[in-house]
C-alpha cells in the first residue's frame, strides 16, 4: 500500500514564498468578506484595520482604529491612536510580478530549480500606502493590544492572543493572479506556463 505524503497547502506555500520578499503579509484570499458593509468591500483592507488571518488565508476585519466613532463599544480602550499620516506611491507598474523565481516573462513562463514557490501577477500594477509614524504606533499598540483581544473574543472569534494584526501598510491592485507549486521530488528544472 502506498503512503500518501501530504505537503503544505497552496496557501502555506504562497505565504512562505512571498513573506521573505518584504511586501507585508501575503494574503492568499485578498478580497474582502462579502458579509462586510459595501463601503468596506469597495475599499478593502486599509491602514488602521485590526483583525486576524483566517485558516483559509483571508483577513478577518474587526475594526479600524481611525474609523469615526471607534471606541469598541465601551470595552475600556481609552488610548487614542496617533495622528494618521501615510506615504502613498504607485509602487509597481502594469504587468508586474512578485516572486523569488527568476526569468518571469509577460507570457508567464517561469523556470526554477526550487521544489516549491509562488508567483503573484498584477497585470494592472499596484499602489502601496504605508503608515509613517511607526514609533508612535508601537506605543499605541502596546497600550491597546489587550483591549483589542478582549474585543475579538466578545465578537465570538476564537483566536490566540498573539494572532491580531494592525494593518500598517497595504499594496493594492484591482487585478491579480497567483500560482503556487510544491513537489516532494528532488530539485530539478521546472517550468510553469500560465
Amino acid at each position: 500500500m502506498e503512503s500518501l505524503i501530504k505537503g503544505p497547502s497552496d496557501r502555506e506555500v504562497y505565504v512562505e514564498s512571498m513573506f521573505p520578499l518584504n511586501h507585508g503579509y501575503p494574503l492568499w484570499l485578498p478580497q474582502p468578506d462579502r458579509n462586510l458593509p459595501l463601503e468596506y468591500r469597495l475599499k478593502g483592507v486599509s491602514i488602521g484595520d485590526v483583525g486576524f488571518i483566517t485558516h483559509s488565508g483571508a483577513f478577518d476585519f474587526l475594526f479600524n482604529i481611525w474609523a469615526p466613532g471607534y471606541n469598541l463599544s465601551g470595552s475600556l480602550c481609552s488610548v487614542s491612536p496617533p495622528k494618521f499620516a501615510t506615504s502613498f506611491r504607485e509602487s509597481l507598474p502594469p504587468r508586474s510580478t512578485i516572486s523569488r523565481i527568476s526569468d518571469i516573462e509577460w507570457e508567464m513562463n517561469a523556470s526554477t530549480i526550487e521544489s516549491s514557490g509562488a508567483i503573484l501577477f498584477m497585470p494592472c500594477g499596484a499602489s502601496e500606502e504605508d503608515f509613517i509614524n511607526e514609533r508612535a504606533l508601537k506605543s499605541y499598540i502596546s497600550k491597546s493590544a489587550e483591549c483589542w483581544y478582549r474585543y475579538a473574543l466578545k465578537q465570538g472569534r476564537d483566536i490566540d492572543r498573539h494572532a491580531l494584526y494592525l494593518v500598517t501598510g497595504c499594496m493594492k491592485s484591482n487585478s491579480w493572479g497567483t500560482a503556487t507549486f510544491n513537489s516532494v521530488e528532488s530539485k530539478h528544472q521546472r517550468t510553469l506556463i500560465i
